[in-house]
């Protein structure tokens, strides 16, 4: 964690790099989108961190303090929350079913409720199609000399989403030097040595697809951390566009 220029503690990613506040500038999230049914989008162990904003006082809401139900009020048991273990400020979210559901914040009677959008989204899965059963959440491992296949997917439900990725230059990978005693990062062809890409649907902008096989080349017991880089844009204007990356 991090402290900006307000003084606020906000979340750091895993380069140390500030996680911005999203979208808190859209006020209908908690409004228009609660009336009309639409909101914040959502995918399954997604780690998010709330603050509610009042009168100038910002209260971090506990994960404890967030009510999962349907649309109409009922109990939702296919969407549960949960404190990370290793910061118990972050919520993470565990899905069982894709819908649209409220979100309540119990420590407030005044918009602190927001509907969440629970959807697939971009990231790793066992098959070329995406399902809740197909998509990986956790570690993945690999047999040494042995190899195992995966699949990027790259979309999401934005309709005028689009995706750009270049399998050359977007792979790095992270692993221990056991030698040298030292995290190591490799990239290009060097990171070819422990994941390859290959095309499997590249022609639908909106919903990229490479296949990426994962070598088991070290006989060490050793982890790697695998990381895509790609850039996201609006389809209407190619100028609006910003850098992404999913990592396991």
């Amino acid at each position: 964690m991090d402290t900006d220029v307000s003084g606020n503690t906000i979340l750091v990613n895993g380069d140390g790099e500030q996680i911005p506040y999203r979208d808190q500038d859209n006020p209908e999230y908690l409004t228009k989108g609660v009336s009309e049914e639409w909101g914040h989008g959502f995918e399954n162990n997604d780690e998010q961190w709330f603050d509610y904003v009042a009168d100038g006082k910002v209260t971090h809401v506990d994960p404890s303090e967030l009510t999962i139900t349907h649309l109409d009020g009922t109990p939702c048991d296919d969407i549960t929350v949960t404190a990370k273990e290793s910061n118990p400020r972050v919520a993470v979210f565990h899905v069982n079913s894709l819908e649209r559901v409220k979100i309540t914040y119990s420590g407030a009677e005044v918009n602190n409720t927001f509907i969440g959008e629970f959807e697939l989204r971009s990231g790793f899965y066992t098959s070329e199609t995406m399902s809740l059963a197909s998509q990986i959440t956790g570690d993945v491992n690999v047999v040494s000399g042995k190899s195992k296949d995966l699949y990027f997917h790259m979309t999401e439900s934005w309709e005028e989403a689009g995706f750009r990725f270049e399998p050359e230059s977007a792979v790095t990978v992270r692993c221990w030097d056991e030698e040298n005693q030292r995290d190591v990062e490799l990239s290009g062809a060097d990171a070819k040595e422990y994941v390859t890409l290959s095309p499997v649907s590249d022609t639908d902008p909106h919903h990229l697809i490479h296949k990426m096989t994962v070598q088991g080349n070290d006989t060490r017991d050793s982890w790697f951390e695998l990381i895509l880089r790609y850039e996201r844009y609006h389809q209407n204007d190619a100028s609006d566009k910003w850098e992404d990356d999913r990592r396991i």
